[in-house]
C-alpha cells in the first residue's frame, strides 16, 4: 500500500441506504453521494470528515453570491468535484506515503524526537492516561493505511501538543467550540447543506494543496491560509512526518505547524457564539448537562453583538419558512495540559420557529423552568440529607443529590421533544408561565421532580420517613401548600 492516495483507495467510513457500512474513497464518495446515507463516523473524526469534504467541494464548485443562490449550486457535484480530483496538480497531495507531497504531512529533519504512532489516536488517550502523545504506545499495533489517515486528519484538526505542549502550542481550529452541522437525507445534501455562501465567507481562500506542499507554506501564503475559509478547514496545526512505516512507524512533533487565530479574530463556520458575563465566547459542550439544553444559544439566526448561531445555520436557514431542521451537534472536549476528556454528539430534529424570537423565548423559558425545578430537588434532598445526618466531603454535595440531580435531567433527556413540539405550537401554554399552565413540558417535569426525589430519598423506616416529608415541603411552592382552617370560637 505505499501508493495509498485518499482519492483512489477507500478509507472514509460511510453508511449507505440500503443499510450496509463500508469504507470509500474520496472519488467513489463524491460521485455517489447521492446513494450514501451518512458518514458512520466518531464525533471528532465526523467534524473533521465534513470539513475536509466541504472544503474540497467549495475549492471546485466555489459557492453562490448569497443564501438565495442555493437551489442552482451542486447538482453537478457528482461530475465536478471528481473531475477537480484527478487534476495533475491536486491529486498528488492527497498521497499517503513517497518522496513527493504527502497528505498533511511535512518532511523530517534529522535529529527530531519521534514517537510512537499509536500515540496519534485520540480514542487511546483516555482512562488513566488521558494525555494526548504521553499514553502508553511502546507496544508494536498493526495500523492499516484507512485509520491512518483519519489519524492524522483528526490529529491536525484537535492537535493538543501533549508531552510536547511546552514545545508546541495546541492550535487546532477545531478545539475549544461545540460543533452544529445541518444533516440531509443523504451525503450528497449533507454536503451541501455545510458549505457557506460568498456573503458568510467575504475571505474565501484556498486549500493549502492548491498553495504548495506544507513544507512550502510560510510567510504570506501561511496568512492567507490561516485566516481564510477554506484555508482554515483542512489546517496544518503540526509538522507531522509518519516516515512511511505503517506497522511499527513513527511520526515526528517536528515543531509548531501553522499558528490558526482563534475566536474572536476568527469564527470556525460551525461555531456559536454566546455572551459570558461582560465578554462573548464560543458554546462549548458540557459532559454534566446535556447539549439540548443550549440549542435556543445556536439558533440566533441574524447574529447580533452578543450572539449569533454557527455560520452554517446563517447561510441555509430563511427564518420564514415552514418545516423541521435537522441538526448534527457534537464536540471533542478537552481538558488541562493536553488531556482528552470525551466526545459528546446529539442529534435533533427542530421546528423553523426555534430560529425566530418568539420561538427561542419560549424554548429559553422551558430550559430556564427546569433549571428552577433541578434547585427545588437540590433543596430538598439536601434537607433530606441533613435531617439523616449524611455527610459529604467539604465542597462537594453528597452522593444522594447529585443522584436526584441526574435522574430529574436523565427522564428531561427522553422528554425534551415536548419542549419543541412547544416551539412548533405554543397553543398549549396559552398566555401562562412555564409551571404554571397544563402544558406537556410543565407536566413532564413536575413528574420527574417527584419521581427523582422518590428515587434518591427512600423512606421505608420511621426516620427516612420524617426526613422525606422535610424535604417534601421543599419541593412544594408556598402558593400551592394547603392551608389550615382556623378554629371556630
Amino acid at each position: 500500500m505505499s501508493d495509498f492516495n485518499l482519492i483512489a483507495h477507500p478509507w472514509i467510513p460511510v453508511r449507505w441506504l440500503d443499510g450496509h457500512h463500508s469504507l470509500t474513497s474520496l472519488d467513489e464518495l463524491f460521485r455517489q453521494a447521492g446513494e450514501i446515507a451518512d458518514l458512520d463516523a466518531a464525533p471528532h473524526e465526523r467534524i473533521s470528515l465534513i470539513r475536509l469534504l466541504v472544503c474540497i467541494t467549495q475549492a471546485a464548485l466555489g459557492a453562490p453570491k448569497d443564501m438565495y443562490g442555493w437551489p442552482d449550486f451542486g447538482g453537478d457535484l457528482e461530475e465536478k468535484v471528481p473531475a477537480y480530483l484527478a487534476r495533475p496538480d491536486i491529486h498528488p497531495h492527497f498521497a499517503l506515503f513517497g518522496d513527493g507531497p504527502r497528505f498533511l504531512q511535512c518532511k523530517a529533519t534529522p535529529g527530531d524526537k519521534s514517537y510512537p504512532l499509536v500515540q496519534m489516536s485520540f480514542t487511546l488517550a483516555a482512562g488513566n492516561s488521558p494525555t494526548l502523545l504521553d499514553h502508553f504506545g511502546e507496544d508494536a499495533r498493526d495500523i492499516d493505511p484507512a485509520s491512518l489517515v483519519r489519524l492524522i486528519l483528526c490529529y491536525q484538526n484537535f492537535f493538543v501538543g501533549g508531552s510536547m505542549a511546552k514545545k508546541v502550542k495546541g492550535n487546532g481550529p477545531s478545539l475549544k467550540m461545540l460543533h452544529t452541522f445541518l444533516t440531509g437525507i443523504n451525503l450528497k445534501q449533507t454536503i451541501l447543506a455545510n458549505c457557506l455562501d460568498a456573503a458568510n465567507a467575504p475571505n474565501f481562500g484556498k486549500p493549502y494543496w492548491e498553495i504548495g506542499t506544507p513544507d512550502q507554506i510560510k510567510g504570506d501564503a501561511a496568512r492567507d491560509i490561516t485566516e481564510s475559509y477554506l484555508g482554515r478547514l483542512v489546517p496544518l496545526s503540526c509538522r507531522l512526518d509518519i516516515g512511511g512505516n505503517i506497522r511499527d512507524g513513527f511520526f515526528m512533533c517536528i515543531d509548531n505547524g501553522l499558528d490558526y487565530p482563534a475566536y474572536p479574530s476568527s469564527k470556525e463556520p460551525s461555531a456559536t457564539i454566546v455572551p459570558f458575563k461582560e465578554e462573548f465566547r464560543l458554546l462549548r459542550a458540557d459532559t454534566s448537562r446535556g447539549i439540548w439544553r443550549d440549542l435556543h444559544c445556536l439558533s440566533v439566526l441574524r447574529g447580533t453583538q452578543a450572539q449569533s448561531a454557527p455560520l452554517i445555520l446563517q447561510s441555509h436557514i430563511f427564518e420564514h419558512e415552514d418545516g423541521d431542521v435537522d441538526l448534527w451537534v457534537g464536540e471533542l472536549i478537552k481538558g488541562e495540559k493536553a488531556t482528552i476528556l470525551d466526545g459528546i454528539e446529539d442529534r435533533f430534529t427542530v421546528p423553523h420557529g426555534l430560529f425566530t424570537d418568539r420561538g427561542q423565548r419560549t424554548y429559553a423559558n422551558g430550559v430556564k423552568h427546569a433549571d428552577s425545578q433541578s434547585t427545588l430537588i437540590y433543596s430538598a434532598a439536601k434537607a433530606y440529607c441533613e435531617s439523616m445526618k449524611i455527610v459529604a466531603p467539604p465542597k462537594k454535595s453528597p452522593a444522594l443529590v447529585e443522584t436526584a440531580q441526574r435522574h430529574f435531567w436523565n427522564a428531561l433527556d427522553l422528554q425534551r421533544q415536548l419542549l419543541l413540539e412547544l416551539v412548533k405550537d405554543p397553543a398549549p401554554l396559552g398566555a401562562a408561565n412555564f409551571g404554571e399552565a397544563s402544558d406537556p413540558w410543565s407536566l413532564a417535569i413536575r413528574k420527574a421532580v417527584y419521581a427523582a426525589y422518590d428515587h434518591a430519598c427512600p423512606r421505608s423506616t420511621p426516620r427516612q420517613i420524617e426526613a422525606y416529608a422535610l424535604g417534601l415541603r421543599r419541593l412544594r411552592p408556598k402558593s400551592t401548600k394547603s392551608k389550615t382552617p382556623k378554629a371556630t370560637p
